[in-house]
């Protein structure tokens, strides 16, 4: 891992380094760092309840700007996924539900209060944009996030992204060519068209949370582990709206962004068996000012998964996921989160989770709890949350979140 975080930043480097011969050199950042204290309250583990230290997704997003349109994006992650399963001496690969995947350190009979960290590459690309009119285009080169639903974060709540992440979790790892198409309309909005034809990295810059040797071979197989683009994402997204009318629909289409998304990742060529994955999302998301101190925000997703991978098992399934967060003057927030997943031929799963957060500045604190229903097992767990997110720029590039987009509402 370390050998694939030098070669990152070596390669970064070698780009700043050569910048200065084509042109002026700028660049825009964002961190986003995080820290859960969890006891687990209830579990199907014998002994399984304990007390958990971890950051759940942490990252640090760079973006280099040169001339003529150019840039290359870098994005860091850590990332230490609390959860439950089962495994032996030979299992090496640990249960993925709504919460994500597991490492074989997470599931020692006496775990540490820190549990183990994964650092990753989660993006290296070669982007150009160009302008024209009211249109912005963007392509993509090199490791990407597909663009198909929204991004976790955008859930509320200081556990409300984990209901979605076990799905969104198998959009990351890719590597292939991406395209953005930005659209002003004014009064209509401001919408985006996003694709991507991709398959699973294999380079040293990938991984293979499962594997004990955490590099993914294609001989591995796994879904778009095919040497190809042979996989695709497809997707539109939306918001900015504005009404020269008064009222509550006026206010609920100018709070409104949507997004709605496609894709289809193509079985490893080192599988014999198996099928194609394909899905579908629809995700909306409102956020209305009920007073001048109170306003209300609503998240919600539908996803139909066709041959949704769980372990070694494929399956089906329907997923709907809704929150919503009561925040006062900007600082506190207030958010639950509900999630049911249908699974044919396996048992549903569900997950509640509730929390109360403050903001000063830049840093949240806050406390939740959370209780979550799979493979007809029930884990749930309160912790305490301290998260630190902020922009920066060096040379007049704006900050941003550039690094770490994967479906932002608008």
């Amino acid at each position: 891992m370390f050998f694939k975080i030098k070669t990152a930043f070596i390669f970064f480097f070698a780009v700043v380094a050569f910048s200065p011969a084509v042109g002026a050199v700028s660049v825009s950042g964002h961190a986003h760092g995080e820290f859960f204290a969890d006891k687990v309250v209830d579990s199907p583990e014998p002994g399984g309840k304990d007390y958990q230290g971890y950051s759940f997704h942490s990252h640090l997003g760079l973006e280099l700007f040169v001339s003529h349109g150019f840039s290359v994006v870098a994005e860091l992650g850590l990332e230490g996924e609390p959860g439950h399963g089962h495994h032996d001496e030979d299992d090496h690969h640990g249960g993925t539900g709504m919460m994500g995947t597991m490492t074989m350190e997470e599931e020692d009979e006496d775990p540490a209060f820190v549990l183990a960290h994964e650092l990753s590459v989660d993006r290296l690309a070669l982007n150009w944009r160009r302008v024209f009119g009211t249109a912005a285009h963007t392509v993509s080169a090199g490791k990407i996030i597909p663009v198909v639903a929204f991004d976790p974060h955008v859930f509320p709540g200081i556990y409300g992204g984990r209901a979605v992440h076990d799905y969104e979790h198998g959009m990351e790892n890719k590597i292939g060519l991406a395209y953005g198409l930005v659209v002003d309309a004014g009064g209509y909005g401001s919408h985006s068209f996003d694709a991507a034809a991709f398959a699973a990295d294999t380079t040293v810059f990938g991984s293979d949370h499962d594997s004990p040797r955490d590099r993914l071979r294609k001989g591995d197989g796994g879904l778009s582990n095919t040497g190809d683009l042979s996989s695709f994402a497809v997707s539109l997204g939306g918001g900015n709206f504005f009404s020269l009318r008064d009222g509550f629909f006026a206010d609920w289409i100018e709070g409104m962004s949507y997004r709605f998304g496609f894709a289809r990742q193509a079985k490893g060529s080192a599988d014999m068996d198996g099928k194609d994955e394909t899905r579908f999302t629809v995700s909306l998301r409102n956020i209305r000012a009920v007073t001048e101190n109170l306003s209300v925000k609503t998240v919600s997703e539908y996803i139909i998964l066709k041959n949704y991978r769980r372990e070694d098992e494929a399956f089906d399934r329907w997923q709907s996921t809704s929150s919503v967060a009561f925040v006062w003057r900007d600082n506190w927030t207030l958010a639950g989160t509900y999630a049911f997943a249908s699974n044919t031929g396996e048992p549903d799963d569900s997950f509640t989770s509730f929390s109360l957060s403050r903001s000063f500045g830049a840093a949240k604190v806050g406390l939740g709890y959370l209780r979550q229903r799979e493979e007809g097992e029930v884990t749930a767990r309160a912790g305490l949350f301290l998260s630190y997110a902020g922009d920066f720029s060096i040379g007049g590039a704006a900050g941003g979140h550039e690094g770490h987009n994967h479906g932002h509402a608008h």
